[in-house]
C-alpha cells in the first residue's frame, strides 16, 4: 500500500472512529430522537413485515408532532443495525457516513477536509443525517444506490453527477432494495404516499427561499457537475435545515476555498448559539431568511463561476 493510500485510509479510520464514539456517547442513556430513528425503526417494522407509518403521530407508540416521510426502502440498508441499542446504531452510521466521506474527498488531495470542521456537518453527523454519506456518494458512485433513501435530494445529486456507473449503481441497488422491501411489506407504498401527501407542506425547494435565485447562476457552469449539484440541490423540495447543505461543501476544490465555505456556512448557526435563538430562547439550526443563499449557496456560486465551463 503506497503511503498516501495509507494516509487516505488513516484519516478515514480516526474520522470514522470518533464520530462513531461522539455520537453514541451523545445519545447514551437518552430516549432516541431525531431522522435516524425513523428508518431505524422502520428496519424493525420491516423485519415483522410491517410499516413504520402508524408509529410516529400525536396520539401514535411514539408521540411526535411529524410522521415517517421516509420511504421505507429507507429502512433497508440499515437492517444490519437494527439489532444494536439506538445509541450505537446511531454512531455506527455516522462513523461510516464520515469515513466514505473522508476517503472519497481525499481521492486527489487533502484540501476538502475543513468539511468536517463545518457545523452544518457535525449536526449532520450528530443526528445521522444521510447528506453526509450523499456527499460521499456524489464522488463514489458505487453509493448511488443509497440515493433512493431520500429519493428528492438523492435523485437531484444522481441528476447532478449522471455518469454511467452511478446510473448502473443506483438502478441495481434500488431496484434490489425496492424488491425486497415489496417482498416483505407489499403495500408500504400506498401508506408512504399518503402520508407524504397529508404531512410534506413544510418542504420547499431552496431556490424558492428569500435570495434562493442565486443558486441558478451557477447554470453558467453547467458542465461541470458541481454546479449542476448546487443547481439540483436548489430546485428539490426539501427542509430548510443548515444539514442538507452538506454538499455543497464538495464545491469548493483549494484549501482556501474549503475554509472560507466552511467559515462562512458556520457563522448563522454561531450567531444563533451565541443569541440564543429567537425571542423565545429556543435555540434551533434552521436557516433563517436570507442566510442560508448568503451563507450557504452564494460561497458555492462564487467557488465554481472562477472555473471554466470545462470538466477539468
Amino acid at each position: 500500500m503506497s503511503s498516501r493510500r495509507a494516509s487516505r485510509l488513516g484519516v478515514s479510520l480516526a474520522l470514522g472512529v470518533v464520530t462513531f464514539a461522539l455520537v453514541a456517547y451523545a445519545f447514551h442513556g437518552s430516549p432516541p430522537n431525531g431522522d435516524f430513528w425513523r428508518p431505524w425503526l422502520g428496519a424493525k417494522a420491516l423485519l415483522s413485515g410491517t410499516t413504520p407509518y402508524g408509529l410516529f403521530s400525536p396520539t401514535g407508540p411514539y408521540a411526535h408532532e411529524f410522521p415517517d416521510l421516509y420511504p421505507l426502502v429507507a429502512s433497508v440498508p440499515l437492517l444490519p443495525l437494527m439489532f444494536l441499542p439506538f445509541d450505537l446504531a446511531a454512531g455506527a452510521f455516522s462513523g461510516i457516513s464520515a469515513a466514505l466521506l473522508a476517503w472519497a474527498i481525499t481521492a486527489k488531495n487533502f484540501n476538502r477536509l475543513p468539511i468536517f470542521l463545518s457545523l452544518p456537518t457535525v449536526i449532520a453527523l450528530y443526528s445521522s443525517q444521510w447528506s453526509v454519506i450523499y456527499s460521499a456518494a456524489f464522488i463514489l458512485p458505487v453509493l448511488s444506490f443509497l440515493y433512493i433513501a431520500k429519493p428528492t435530494i438523492g435523485l437531484g445529486m444522481l441528476a447532478a453527477r449522471a455518469n454511467r456507473r452511478g446510473i448502473i449503481s443506483f438502478a441495481i441497488g434500488a431496484s434490489v432494495m425496492l424488491a425486497l422491501s415489496l417482498i416483505i411489506a407489499p403495500g408500504w407504498v400506498g401508506e408512504w404516499i399518503a402520508t407524504v401527501r397529508a404531512h410534506s407542506g413544510h418542504m420547499i425547494a431552496p431556490v424558492l427561499q428569500p435570495g434562493g435565485f442565486i443558486a441558478l447562476l451557477a447554470l453558467l457552469r453547467w458542465k461541470r457537475p458541481e454546479a449542476r449539484l448546487i443547481v439540483a440541490l436548489a430546485l428539490v423540495p426539501q427542509n430548510i435545515a443548515w444539514y442538507d447543505s452538506v454538499p455543497l461543501l464538495l464545491v469548493p476544490l483549494t484549501l482556501m476555498e474549503s475554509l472560507v465555505s466552511t467559515v462562512l456556512m458556520s457563522i448563522p448557526i454561531i450567531l444563533e448559539v451565541l443569541t440564543k435563538g429567537g425571542s423565545d430562547g429556543v435555540v434551533d439550526f434552521w436557516p433563517r431568511g436570507y442566510e442560508l443563499a448568503i451563507f450557504a449557496y452564494l460561497p458555492a456560486v462564487v467557488a465554481v463561476l472562477r472555473r471554466p465551463n470545462s470538466i477539468d
